[in-house]
């Protein structure tokens, strides 16, 4: 497994977005740059555990300018924003204990309320329907049929 340092935008888009959802404080910029900073922290770290690097060398330092990259979160949409967390969660996961850490915990977050902005989920039931086919056979996956034929 390899892992790179992802690119200032990059966390800054996912930071922004995070800010911009409302989970943390009502001061926006302020949750931004907070969020930049554990995000970019994780990633530098993940970095060193897997190559040694100096976490110094790895740090993109202070966030770019809050409002362009609240901007180019809007832009992006949901599914960009879903995607750039799965980046950023697998190049950071060289961290020892990496699930139970605030920047992943941070990340589901950020993935759970841009999924919650898909126009399918928006569609989608609550709770599914209590109804399984019971009869004929079943279609797993493409066209191969399983069970009764």
């Amino acid at each position: 497994m390899s892992a790179f340092m992802c690119n200032r935008s990059h966390i800054a888009v996912l930071s922004a977005f995070y800010a911009d959802s409302g989970y943390g404080s009502t001061i926006f910029e302020d949750e931004y740059n907070k969020t930049f900073t554990m995000l970019d922290k994780a990633n530098a770290e993940s970095i060193k555990a897997r190559y040694g690097d100096k976490l110094g060398d790895t740090l993109h330092g202070d966030a770019p300018n809050y409002f362009r990259a609240s901007e180019m979160a809007a832009r992006l949409g949901p599914a960009a924003i879903i995607k750039a967390c799965h980046c950023l969660q697998y190049q950071s996961c060289e961290i020892e204990r990496w699930e139970g850490t605030p920047a992943h915990r941070r990340l589901v977050t950020i993935e759970h309320q841009a999924a919650s902005m898909l126009p399918e989920y928006k569609a989608a039931d609550w709770e599914l329907p209590d109804t399984l086919p019971d009869d004929g056979p079943v279609r797993l996956f493409g066209d191969e049929l399983f069970g009764d034929e």
